[in-house]
């Protein structure tokens, strides 16, 4: 039985968000030749250490699948390792609407005094309209969440365009992108030089999105 790794994204833990974003992962693989990880952590624990937890993880699988600051932390790893990258030949990587670019406004946010230690309120920063496309008010959570994880991961595990385009063309990397992202947006300067890549109709959580599921889904089936 092939063993699958996903890697899960910046406040996406259960004990944080008070519902699993992705049981559709786990539906998806329940009657299948594969065994699922997922790999959580809380937004309270430090990104470094998250890090040293995943980089002792990844070797144990055959497919890896990272969303959103998981694809943050999985390119670090494939940066950090390209010989391991490189030998590792039966290893399938994807990312999936990955934190991977530097934007403007993080730009911004990491040059405010002491940022690693404030909190930013959700509906602003991360609201729930941007992720599916039945988030709305009714169903947003009203409350401030620490963001020192995106901090550092801005300062220290992100790359230059042409990195980031040379790992997503090596053989063995697939990238998931949806057209309406408004969370961790990625230049066409990236996208057009991309060539193993799925546009996905739907927003940032497009596997928990009723309208796009079944298409996202579908290419991943085909993927793996």
């Amino acid at each position: 039985m092939k063993k699958v790794l996903l890697i899960s994204g910046f406040f996406s833990h259960p004990d944080d968000v008070g519902l699993d974003i992705y049981c559709t992962f786990n539906l998806f693989f329940m009657s299948s030749k594969y065994e699922l990880t997922i790999f959580r952590y809380r937004t309270s624990e430090p990104l470094e250490s998250v890090y040293e937890r995943l980089e002792k993880e990844i070797p144990n699988y055959s497919i890896i699948l990272a969303h959103s600051m998981g694809g943050c932390l999985l390119m670090h790893y494939l940066q950090k390792h390209p010989i391991v990258f490189k030998l590792s030949r039966k290893t399938k990587y994807i990312f999936m609407m990955p934190f991977i670019q530097r934007s403007m406004i993080m730009k911004v946010i990491s040059h405010i005094p002491s940022i690693e230690d404030l909190k930013l309120f959700k509906p602003l920063f991360l609201p729930n309209s941007k992720i599916v496309s039945t988030g709305n008010i009714l169903n947003e959570k009203f409350e401030f969440i620490p963001i020192h994880q995106v901090q550092y991961a801005y300062k220290n595990l992100l790359y230059s365009d042409d990195d980031i385009i040379k790992v997503l063309n090596s053989s063995r990397v697939y990238l998931f992108y949806a057209t309406d992202e408004k969370i961790t947006n990625i230049s066409e300067n990236i996208l057009n030089k991309v060539k193993n890549k799925q546009f996905i109709d739907g927003k940032h959580a497009a596997f928990a999105d009723a309208s796009s599921i079944f298409d996202f889904f579908n290419y991943l089936s085909k993927l793996i």
